[in-house]
């Protein structure tokens, strides 16, 4: 199956859920684990979807691309008969105008559980057809059909011809009470492309509703995907180990001093970081070894695998034998058990949870007790694999997923997305917006480069004091090398790698692979989906960091004479509360002697200020200065 509408989810908020072969699309409520509606995409599929709308827990829409037109589709899950007529009016209401803002030229469709039995009544035969299996209608009935005629819908369901056990949609526990309540609607000038719909109860769901079926004529095209190979890590937590260390060592020390003679004649910046970086992974890989991925739901063992197993053959026994007596209760039975061993299992594994952090608070383990403590307050996070475009339409394709996502991060980085607009602006003001220095600052400048002093290369013990400050559980750039297996390989490559940075500081230049880094979108709020919600945090190669140390030792005697005295912001020795305690000792005096203030807090929509926005800051300034 390509896609399915779901009903009664009971799982939070809104948002998407990736696992290996297919991605859920949910909207659902807020705060209780009540209803809920979402849908089911294959990942073959997952290349044509368009947009994907949450409304609220009974109600959804999601695009997709067709091959001559493009399909919306509504989920919808309406109230039961019992519930009051202002409940319903503003579920149908709220329909139709999910409807309406669908757009015009798509195929509209609108599935889900309307709790309705639509009956034989020859005024509901424009919009449903005679095959039907109740004789009357209930409320909701009349409820639906005039949603169908105000939108000119046909429900797809009742219009082909089937055996009353194909239109069943759901079942009592009992047995014995069969209605026909979940529907299909399209619109009455594309019905002509349902070539099928009827109910599949070989689908073992664990409800007591069957799954409805549609078989649609026109194509949908099909792209097709290519899986990705998962980033592999290094077991760091091994070289902890003495015995370990002694092996990693003495590799280290066998490919140091294999190096051919060869490749020990080729002094280049990028042949030399070569070497070093292949003996360090070699080391590595040989000795310490890979992380394995990650366990999921390690509370899930045999016992419960059995269950499920027995309790799917109950379900299969029940469907062949038309739902006997012993047949249903033998299935209730092994439903009921299949979940109390699921519970059980689940409150054994939170109880071994709590041990290991109240042992990891006793023995001080601060990194695990916190760990173990972050999984249970952030709880389940799922992945995102896809984006919005700026115009809000949904992106699934990963080439155009990435393509967004590089947009947005040099946009963020270089602000080009602002840089056009603004240069108009800015002509003839440097002077006013402040976009430039002053002639005096740049003299300033000027005469503080000029004044640095020639410094020499850097020492042996600059270098092993840079390695030693690289600080252990951070992850590592490009070239997965962590800072523990750098630190633990620098003991036997450390002429090797001195000579590196010498060579980079004579030449001035790094190597190429330096240049690199990934980028990690750290979400702050708002859509998930969004990539404006999000800031990039680069990770670089930890080999580069040797050298940013090094560099940083040098310049911080000369950055008091460069940076201001206002810049109390990564100062050694200043804070920000500095600039705070100021900020209250001024309102305190000028509160004590009646003298009128003015506040300008500027909120920067990234951390990072551009050139462009000076000029805006200025007006703001002007405004409150005047």
């Amino acid at each position: 199956m390509d896609l399915v509408a779901l009903q009664e989810i009971r799982w939070l908020g809104n948002g998407t859920l990736e696992k290996m072969n297919c991605v859920i699309f949910y909207s659902c409520h807020p705060v209780k684990h009540v209803f809920g509606v979402g849908f089911y995409v294959n990942s073959r599929f997952l290349s044509n979807i368009l947009r994907f709308e949450p409304v609220n827990y009974r109600l959804c829409w999601i695009r997709v691309r067709g091959k001559f037109r493009n399909y919306s589709i509504i989920n919808a899950h309406a109230p039961t008969e019992d519930k009051d007529d202002e409940e319903k009016d503003k579920f149908y209401l709220e329909l139709e105008t999910i409807y309406s803002q669908c757009p015009r030229h798509d195929i509209k469709m609108v599935l889900g559980d309307f709790n309705a039995k639509v009956g034989k009544e020859e005024s509901n035969y424009p919009y449903a057809g005679r095959n039907r299996l109740h004789e009357e209608c209930n409320g909701n009935s009349y409820k639906l059909v005039q949603f169908a005629a105000a939108t000119y819908m046909i429900i797809g369901g009742i219009i082909f011809t089937h055996k009353n056990i194909h239109k069943v949609t759901w079942r009592s526990s009992d047995g014995d009470t069969m209605n026909q309540t979940g529907h299909i609607l399209i619109q009455k000038k594309h019905s002509s492309n349902l070539k099928d719909v009827r109910c599949k109860r070989g689908v073992n769901v664990d409800s007591d509703h069957y799954l409805v079926m549609a078989e649609i004529q026109a194509r949908i095209s099909m792209n097709k995907t290519h899986k990705g190979q998962r980033v592999q890590k290094y077991n760091v937590q091994c070289p902890e180990k003495e015995e370990v260390q002694q092996a990693f060592r003495s590799k280290i020390m066998e490919l140091n001093e294999g190096t051919s003679a060869n490749e020990e004649s080729q002094k280049g910046i990028e042949k030399q970081w070569s070497i070093c970086e292949k003996i360090t992974k070699e080391a590595a890989e040989y000795v310490i070894g890979m992380q394995g991925p990650p366990e999921r739901n390690d509370w899930f063992h045999a016992e419960c695998a059995a269950a499920t197993s027995l309790k799917s053959k109950a379900y299969k026994n029940m469907s062949d034998k038309k739902n006997t007596r012993w047949a249903r209760e033998e299935y209730q039975r092994r439903r009921y058990e299949e979940k109390k061993i699921r519970r059980r299992k689940k409150r054994e594994a939170w109880k071994g949870l709590m041990e290991e952090m109240e042992e990891a608070g006793r023995q001080k383990e601060t990194r695990k007790f916190y760990r173990e403590v972050n999984i249970i307050r952030k709880g389940y996070k799922p992945r995102i694999g896809m984006c919005k475009d700026k115009k809000g339409n949904l992106v699934t394709e990963k080439k155009k997923v990435l393509q967004i996502w590089a947009e947005h991060i040099d946009e963020l980085l270089n602000g080009h997305g602002n840089e056009d607009r603004n240069k108009g602006d800015g002509e003839g003001e440097t002077e006013e917006t402040g976009e430039s220095l002053d002639k005096e600052e740049e003299d300033k400048e000027y005469e503080a480069d000029r004044n640095l002093e020639a410094t020499d290369v850097p020492k042996k013990e600059e270098v092993k004091a840079a390695v030693d400050k690289l600080k252990n559980n951070k992850a590592p750039g490009p070239d997965g090398i962590p800072s523990e297996i750098l630190k633990e390989g620098y003991k036997y490559m450390e002429n090797r790698i001195y000579e590196l940075i010498v060579q980079i500081w004579n030449e001035e230049r790094i190597p190429l692979s330096w240049v690199e880094a990934l980028v990690c979108p750290i979400h702050k709020k708002g859509d998930v989906q969004n990539c404006e919600n999000f800031r990039g945090i680069s990770l670089v190669n930890i080999a580069y960091k040797v050298m940013s140390i090094v560099l940083y030792g040098r310049l911080k005697p000369h950055a008091n004479q460069i940076i201001g005295q206002y810049q109390c912001g990564f100062r050694e020795g200043v804070s920000t509360i500095d600039q705070i305690q100021t900020l209250r000792q001024i309102l305190e005096k000028t509160l004590e002697f009646q003298i009128e203030t003015h506040h300008l807090f500027i909120d920067f929509k990234t951390a990072m200020i551009r050139s462009t926005g000076i000029s805006s800051i200025r007006q703001c300034w002007n405004l409150v200065y005047h």
